[in-house]
């Protein structure tokens, strides 16, 4: 995927700040913890965060904690996606799991989601309810798309509405979650942020469907997966 430059340097800000995140973990779960961050990506979630407050007029430098957050609770869910899908690829490399174990794994995502809460409780914007009330819904939803994307596997047919639903909540919650939450720290109006939150949905529900049939399709050697 290739960005343009000012997008190139707001990635690199984000992935020179997240690893800062990690400053204050001292523990033995620092090391898995910092491993699939610095595994890289495509850091969707924070530049959407921070693109849509830019666009709005908002303050970037505010958004960036959000934006951090957001990503570090991405990243615990793909850790614990992993664990349950029996991956042992992610990005090219073995995941946590793969690479400890899957107790190490267990404790890692649950650091790196407790990690996202504590570095969202630095933001000083007003709004900081609203936000962090979007932010514990995504999470809630995305246990629960993840639940339902487990229960399908034991199916032999799955609705089109179910699968619409689980992949709203899996994938698409976190992506509108990133937009409306761009917009409230830009302190858009009230139509501007549902029309940033139906933006953020449609695009989850087509990153998902494209995820979903790569799996079938792709090489691994491309994908990163198994």
């Amino acid at each position: 995927m290739r960005l343009s430059p000012r997008i190139t340097a707001l990635k690199d800000q984000v992935d020179e700040a997240l690893i800062q995140c990690f400053e204050s973990v001292s523990s033995p779960l620092a090391g898995p913890m910092k491993y699939p961050v610095e595994a890289g990506g495509k850091r969707i979630r924070p530049l959407l965060l921070l693109l849509v407050c830019r666009a709005l007029g908002g303050n970037v430098k505010e958004a960036m904690i959000p934006a951090l957050a957001l990503e570090l609770l991405h990243t615990f869910t793909l850790v614990h996606d992993d664990i349950m899908d029996r991956d042992e690829l992610r990005r090219g490399r073995p995941t946590v799991h793969a690479r400890w174990d899957e107790p190490t794994a267990i404790l890692a995502g649950d650091g790196l989601v407790t990690l996202a809460y504590q570095v969202f409780l630095e933001t000083r914007h007003r709004e900081i309810v609203t936000l962090m009330r979007l932010f514990t819904r995504a999470l809630m939803d995305v246990c629960e798309g993840q639940a339902m994307d487990m229960e399908f596997e034991n199916r032999e047919t799955v609705s089109m509405d179910e699968y619409r639903m689980m992949i709203a909540r899996k994938t698409g919650r976190l992506l509108e979650t990133a937009c409306e939450m761009g917009a409230v720290v830009a302190d858009a109006e009230p139509a501007m942020r549902e029309a940033c939150r139906s933006l953020g949905s449609d695009l989850g529900l087509a990153f998902q469907v494209q995820d979903d049939m790569l799996d079938v399709t792709a090489d691994s050697n491309v994908s990163g997966k198994p």
